[in-house]
């Protein structure tokens, strides 16, 4: 008779009668109340199901014991979780080798920018690595053509017909010759092929009407950051002359809504300089302007003073105010709760496309990185460098769900894999890292936000 036991990865988060509960490699996330609870504890040693039903102290026993084994809450008394979970991410490889995952062209247009971000990820990665010493900053409408031509290859020989490119930096807008070439070219030789989405992410500062039209007729998405109200925004965004960028960034979103191309969202970085002035102020501002996403974050490559508990109060608080206004707030700390649904069981999850291995981001130097801010090349510029890159495959592999030591233990270990690559990875090179900062708030966040979805909780076991 088959024996069964509660799973030592299981993790819970309580907000009164109520709890979430989940395992830690798998999610598989259940709501769970204190019935529940006693009925999951009562398999805190090996029980078969008939010894539970004999006691007759839980209704529906062998209903509940099918959810909680399915869901690997209760797991066979013999069954090794860490070796069925390496079979399982093993038959994922598959699915990223020879190019097959990559779904995702970044052109990275432009190295260079027209502002002087304190805290640029762009700038401090190229700064901190060989980049810096690369001679072209801007790219050529030919290596462009080249990277469409060959991300385009990629995707045909894996019948894929859905294309995701982006345009980033740097600012493309100062490289505009090439992004425009870029988006007519796609249209005119691989529109009947393929189906594509465009992105750009930009300061917005160099955004006018003809610009704007041009984005328009090829409903190119804008990213646009702004970080903060003016005070905000000035301490950390401002010009190469160190001068008040906002404006220039209030023109660009009325000239995009002039011609009815408004932009839904902005972008919003956090930083030690601008923490105090991050506030519900932000979420009016949005409201009234009609934007209905802003993505909020803090900066994920420069430590923090400020302590992880003051941090998560005011993501949340920011991201309960503005639900109230109907203006929907996330960041990169929602990734884990978002991964915590999409279990490696039914499906390859991670904390980005880059470590996911869908992503090729191409510099001006003709070099492809799996993040756009990354400065470890996996290929240089040519089809067979990078479906058969071993770097690439090293890099996807070892961000699988269980194969990151540090994480092990941790209660979002299958969720959060490692979380932010570039975080690690400037880490790496200037021996000053914000990983177990973000790692502290990660886990937080994920508790907080897990209980804030008790509250609207209407099922349980």
């Amino acid at each position: 008779m088959e024996t069964l036991k509660k799973s030592p990865y299981i993790q819970l988060v309580k907000d009164g009668e109520m709890f979430v509960i989940w395992h830690s490699l798998f999610g598989c996330p259940q709501i769970i109340n204190e019935s529940g609870m006693e009925l999951i504890n009562f398999f805190s040693e090996p029980r078969s199901v008939d010894e539970v039903k004999k006691i007759g102290q839980f209704d529906n026993t062998e209903e509940s014991v099918a959810v909680l084994k399915k869901n690997y809450i209760l797991v066979p008394s013999d069954f090794n979780e860490r070796e069925f979970l390496e079979i399982k991410v093993s038959s994922y490889y598959e699915s990223f080798s020879d190019g097959r995952g990559i779904d995702y062209l970044s052109l990275i247009i432009s190295e260079q920018c027209n502002f002087c971000c304190t805290y640029c990820i762009s700038n401090s990665m190229i700064d901190a690595s060989y980049r810096k010493t690369t001679k072209k900053k801007i790219m050529r409408w030919e290596t462009a053509k080249r990277a469409i031509d060959i991300f385009t290859s990629i995707l045909r020989s894996h019948n894929k017909r859905k294309a995701y490119i982006n345009f980033g930096g740097g600012e493309p807008l100062l490289n505009w010759e090439v992004v425009n070439k870029s988006l007519s070219y796609c249209k005119r030789r691989y529109e009947k092929e393929f189906e594509f989405t465009f992105r750009i992410n930009t300061n917005a500062s160099l955004i006018d009407k003809p610009i704007a039209e041009i984005l328009k007729v090829y409903d190119v998405k804008i990213a646009l950051s702004m970080d903060g109200l003016k005070r905000a925004n000035d301490r950390v965004r401002v010009s190469k002359s160190g001068k008040s960028a906002f404006s220039q960034i209030i023109a660009a979103i009325d000239a995009l809504s002039r011609i009815n191309f408004g932009v839904t969202g902005f972008s919003t970085t956090i930083t030690e300089a601008n923490f105090d002035l991050i506030g519900e102020d932000l979420i009016i501002f949005s409201q009234e302007r009609g934007f209905v996403d802003l993505r909020i974050d803090l900066d994920v490559i420069h430590m923090l003073s400020v302590p992880v508990e003051t941090a998560v109060e005011k993501l949340l608080n920011l991201k309960r105010f503005a639900e109230s206004r109907g203006v929907h707030v996330t960041g990169f700390w929602e990734r884990p709760v978002e991964n915590l649904n999409s279990s490696i069981l039914e499906k390859h999850i991670a904390f980005c496309g880059g470590v996911a291995g869908k992503s090729m981001c191409v510099s001006p130097s003709e070099e492809v990185f799996i993040c756009g801010y990354s400065a470890g090349k996996f290929a240089d510029l040519s089809k067979e460098a990078i479906i058969s890159s071993n770097i690439y495959r090293s890099i996807v592999s070892n961000r699988l769900v269980g194969r990151v030591e540090r994480c092990r233990g941790c209660i979002i270990e299958g969720q959060c894999i490692g979380g932010c690559h570039i975080t690690e990875e400037f880490g790496d090179l200037t021996k000053k890292t914000a990983l177990q900062y973000n790692c502290e708030l990660y886990r937080q966040m994920t508790v907080e936000l897990l209980k804030d979805s008790l509250k609207d909780a209407t099922r349980s076991i």
